[in-house]
């Protein structure tokens, strides 16, 4: 970073599955997120409005600026698109992954499927490796969960995974708990590829 003018070289912005790095030149510290976006969204083809923003596990503020966000010359940013975007000219060009919209209200929070199926219900970018620790230290593993798969059915199909009872455990990212009722998905919480859960067992008594 110039000493000078506080500009970046280039930063690189990381598609959320990991599968496209693009590079964005002529930023600066005081520039904000909102504008940081439009000119990421020339580069990817797609509509601002539908690109999200995270750096060390937390969401970018459209106000915020670059240095507000702790942004350095060496900081990986990542990527979410969370709409259609904007179809290319060229067929060649990279085509951004496409994040599935939230599940409906006529959702039911307990799912239907057999555990082993639920990640077969979604295409589009996935977590490729989540470690769940638990209250021993022990750290479990879990590959290729999709992005846009609701917390209540990742509880299911993580439980199922590892032999556990999906009604006598809790999951927490960031100190807050993953309620599994909630139809919200593991990108709502700031869950990201590598992102460490803590797995606890509830008391008898539903405590």
């Amino acid at each position: 970073m110039s000493e000078t003018n506080d500009t970046y070289s280039a930063l690189q912005v990381e598609a959320i599955d990991g599968s496209e790095v693009v590079s964005v030149t002529g930023m600066a510290r005081f520039t904000t997120v909102k504008t940081f976006k439009r000119m990421l969204a020339t580069k990817i083809r797609c509509d601002p409005s539908n690109l999200r923003l995270m750096a060390f596990g937390r969401p970018m503020e459209d106000a915020s600026t670059l240095g507000d966000c702790g942004i350095e010359e060496d900081t990986i940013i990542t990527r979410i698109v969370t709409g259609s975007s904007t179809p290319s000219d060229n067929s060649s060009a990279f085509k951004e992954p496409k994040v599935r919209p939230a599940p409906t209200a006529q959702t039911t929070n307990t799912p239907s499927d057999h555990p082993s199926q639920l990640r077969e219900k979604y295409s589009g970018p996935q977590l490729k490796t989540l470690f769940i620790k638990n209250l021993d230290g022990k750290s479990l593993t879990v590959h290729d969960i999709p992005l846009q798969m609701p917390v209540c059915e990742f509880v299911v199909y993580f439980a199922h995974e590892k032999g556990l009872d999906s009604e006598g455990i809790r999951l927490l990212f960031g100190g807050k708990e993953l309620n599994e009722k909630s139809e919200h998905m593991l990108m709502d919480y700031g869950i990201m590829n590598g992102s460490e859960l803590r797995l606890v067992y509830r008391l008898k008594g539903g405590l």
